[in-house]
């Protein structure tokens, strides 16, 4: 999944030569807190934020007298989602720009987009369960990890790890395409895994689902 698939039809942009006083108008008939700027070739210049308009002393002057008044954080239109989501939370954004080679505006990627496609491009919300297991660093592999869950029947939908390095250890979170782990978990143990935590229920999987639906149709308000 890259950039240009995960844009958003209905944002707007604005224009240099647009004012301060048009720039927050849109923002508030979108319900955004930023907006991406162009330049009369449509290059990227910037974005605005509310709070920067907010310092503005006169609305009516154009974009393009308030340089200092614009960030520049955007995400090349080829970047994968992950590219995109970690210049997204480093930057504190709620959208981030997509341009082309030229530099050339091409649309926006809201939250509201990077969620939903995040949770269908890594398996969240199919059927199955949830381990969290623990090992030292030294002794992570992830083809013994994929070894041990195949031996029980059990394919892996998708992985994440987080290394804790002050504890020199790793913590393996893996979504699962069945429900019961039982002997999974004992399989684990037996090869010196700590499992630190499953969610295996059915019921569960069906709340995640429903919370991730109220999720996203709050972000569409």
């Amino acid at each position: 999944m890259i950039a240009r698939q995960l844009i958003a039809d209905t944002i707007p942009s604005l224009s240099l030569t647009d004012s301060a006083n048009t720039a927050l108008a849109l923002m508030q008939e979108f319900g955004l807190e930023m907006l991406p700027v162009e330049d009369e070739n449509h290059k990227y210049a910037g974005l605005i934020t509310d709070e920067a308009i907010m310092d503005i002393e006169d609305m009516d002057k154009p974009l393009s007298e308030l340089p200092y008044s614009l960030i520049h954080p955007y995400a090349n239109e080829n970047m994968h989602i992950f590219e995109v989501i970690k210049i997204t939370a480093e930057n504190n954004l709620t959208l981030i720009p997509v341009v082309e080679k030229d530099d050339k505006l091409v649309g926006t990627i809201t939250l509201h987009s990077l969620f939903r496609y995040f949770a269908q491009y890594n398996s969240l919300l199919d059927n199955g369960a949830i381990i969290v297991v623990e090992t030292n660093i030294n002794s992570y592999s992830l083809s013994e990890i994929a070894r041990i869950v195949e031996s029980n029947d059990i394919k892996v939908l998708c992985m994440y790890v987080n290394t804790i390095y002050d504890q020199s250890k790793v913590e393996i979170t893996l979504k699962l395409d069945k429900y019961e782990l039982a002997a999974l978990v004992q399989t684990f143990e037996r090869f010196s895994y700590i499992v630190k935590a499953t969610y295996e229920e059915q019921e569960y999987s069906q709340d995640l689902k429903e919370k991730y639906d109220e999720f996203m149709k709050f972000m569409d308000i």
